[in-house]
């Protein structure tokens, strides 16, 4: 039987990988950790990200109109969950965390050296509503770990794990296993 409810509904789809935005405006930088992203389009590649409002990383895109999209493995997930937790505007977060940047060579985004792949965007669109906007941004430089991608993630021969998100403080990762459909 179904029952109706009211509270957190969009917790109902909001199962997708986490990925770490990473933004900059002249010497500020952030990492914020995410599950509200979209492709929107293939070519050009175009991605959405919903940041709210009252967040740093919002600050920063607002400004400079670019960022990072970073794909972490499950291995990450502790650094990762640091990025969360606190505001940019407080810490450090590539101190706290004890990630690596290196900048993108196409928008000198800073981006992390130990996620496995790395997208620099720049903002072509962005509308906000009521809690969040939504930055629709073209992808400039997309960068991936030599040997875990072929057209696709080489999840069997490399045992790649991502840590999904289901709302609050709760977390999953799938399984490296993967399934082809006819």
């Amino acid at each position: 039987m179904k029952i109706k409810i009211q509270n957190n509904v969009h917790r109902l789809i909001n199962h997708s990988s986490i990925v770490l935005i990473t933004s900059s405006f002249k010497n500020l930088e952030n990492i914020m950790t995410a599950a509200w992203y979209q492709i929107i389009d293939i070519d050009p590649v175009i991605i959405s990200i919903s940041i709210g409002i009252k967040k740093f990383t919002h600050e920063l895109i607002e400004k400079s109109n670019k960022f990072g999209i970073n794909l972490p493995t499950n291995d990450l997930i502790d650094q990762v969950w640091k990025c969360g937790k606190k505001s940019g505007r407080e810490v450090d977060k590539f101190k706290i965390s004890n990630f690596s940047k290196f900048s993108g060579s196409a928008l000198g985004v800073p981006l992390i050296e130990e996620c496995i792949a790395n997208l620099e965007c720049e903002v072509v669109f962005k509308k906000t509503f009521n809690l969040h906007t939504v930055f629709v941004g073209q992808v400039h430089g997309a960068y991936v770990e030599e040997g875990t991608f072929k057209d696709t993630w080489l999840v069997d021969e490399k045992n790649l794990v991502f840590p999904f998100h289901l709302g609050g403080n709760n977390i999953i990762v799938n399984t490296p296993k993967k399934f082809e459909v006819e």
